[in-house]
């Protein structure tokens, strides 16, 4: 009897290609989405509604401590029961969450914070409900990686966007409600997300809503290294929002985010490849894992480069079609921005590979050099360009944290930078490979 032998590397592309066929979702749902609030609310409305929702996400940030990050080691390493684990991700979500509401809340009501001055108190307050909401939501979908139920953490995935679009066309389009309409279907699409989420999740592990104090110790303690990274790298992606709103007000900003969203469309290719990556990074032995990472990266920057190239063609048609001409000063900063945000799909393999090898902790270093020069970038650049500045800055500070991680990864694993960074002959035959082995499938 002939026995098949399954490659490790078809292995990541097929889960890699269904990850991508739910980001493909995903990113349709989310540029209608995108469309109809920017449209609905014009340049200003869009900053405002930017500005409230990236104030929400810092503060989620700021309580998240990592769990869902513990949770993929523990579960790979096999620490912790399962059930455990997601009963400990729900105790704390909640707890950690709703304090996160009141403290954010009361600095926003009695406070003035620079960049935010435009926003309304009220709709601050709004969008910090979806704090429990979205760190549950991202624990489990860190815990469906983790338990390499790929499938599962893409219907999750994909649903968010779908969710908030249906919300935005019945809130803001039919009933009129505005930014405010716009926040709350934000909420009440995660709320809807974490739902799924912990239905899913239910299927493979018993829930309880319980709080194991040596667990949670564990948990915060492992992942609260590599979480740093998450929090200096969305300040470092964001931060420059506040800074533009403080030098230029909302419009800017409105016009800067459709900017930054479109350039960060080539993230979805990193983001296809990253559970398996860290799943095999977590479970695979060193040799292995070190090929597989490798390829992931060489894989990610080749698509993205051609990506990014394909979509500077198309930017000032495709923002004048889909946003309006008032939508047109995007075009320049995320020109500026591309270049950037494709070299960082590097870094985003990596930091999946460190998490999955326990290392996280580079993850924070790099993502702290990065957002150590982008600050002072912003505040020089921005009054000299504009808009443009910003998306210089951070093109910029994104290179030097991508380039720090490399260097860390070639002294792991002994590897070359070409390994890491240059397409072979045999990464195109993979391709050839891959649709052969696919259409056999099928």
């Amino acid at each position: 009897m002939q026995i098949a032998v399954r490659s490790p590397v078809l292995e990541i592309a097929r889960d890699s290609v269904r990850t991508f066929v739910s980001r493909i979702f995903s990113l349709a749902t989310g540029a209608g989405l995108s469309v109809l609030i920017a449209r609905w609310l014009g340049p200003e409305g869009q900053g405002l509604y930017t500005l409230c929702v990236t104030a929400s996400l810092i503060a989620a940030f700021s309580v998240n401590c990592g769990i869902g990050l513990s949770s993929v080691y523990f579960l790979g390493k096999r620490r912790f029961a399962a059930g455990e684990i997601a009963s400990v991700s729900l105790g704390y979500a909640v707890l950690g969450g709703l304090l996160g509401f009141a403290v954010a809340s009361g600095i926003v009501a009695l406070i003035k914070i620079p960049g935010l001055t435009h926003v309304p108190t009220g709709a601050l307050v709004l969008g910090f409900a979806a704090i429990p909401l979205f760190n549950l939501s991202e624990y489990y979908f860190y815990f469906l990686i983790g338990s390499d139920r790929i499938k599962h953490f893409n219907i999750a995935s994909a649903s968010r966007n779908a969710l908030q679009l249906l919300l935005v066309i019945s809130l803001v389009v039919a009933a009129g409600l505005g930014l405010t309409g716009a926040v709350l279907s934000w909420v009440l699409g995660l709320f809807l997300v974490a739902l799924i989420s912990s239905v899913l999740v239910a299927k493979c592990a018993r829930i309880r809503f319980v709080l194991k104090l040596d667990i949670v110790r564990a948990s915060v303690s492992f992942g609260i290294k590599g979480y740093l990274s998450r929090i200096a790298s969305f300040l470092y992606y964001r931060i420059d929002l506040f800074i533009v709103s403080y030098f230029l007000g909302a419009q800017a900003v409105g016009h800067y985010a459709i900017a930054v969203l479109i350039a960060e469309l080539l993230w979805n290719i990193p983001s296809s490849l990253a559970p398996s990556v860290m799943f095999k990074s977590a479970s695979e032995d060193s040799v292995g894992r070190d090929h597989l990472t490798a390829s992931a990266c060489r894989h990610a920057l080749l698509i993205c480069v051609v990506a990014a190239g394909g979509i500077a063609l198309l930017a000032r048609p495709l923002v004048g079609f889909a946003f309006g001409k008032e939508f047109l000063p995007s075009v320049s900063p995320m020109l500026v921005l591309l270049p950037g945000t494709a070299f960082l799909s590097v870094g985003s393999i990596l930091a999946n590979d460190f998490v999955g090898r326990g290392r996280q902790i580079m993850n924070s270093i790099a993502a702290i050099i990065t957002l150590v020069i982008n600050v002072p970038l912003n505040f020089v650049l921005i009054p000299i360009w504009g808009i443009s500045g910003a998306a210089a800055a951070s093109a910029f500070s994104y290179c030097v944290g991508t380039a720090v991680m490399i260097v860390e990864f070639i002294r792991l694993t002994g590897l070359s930078p070409a390994e890491v960074l240059l397409p072979r002959a045999s990464d195109l035959h993979a391709y050839f490979d891959f649709a052969k082995d696919f259409l056999k499938r099928q």
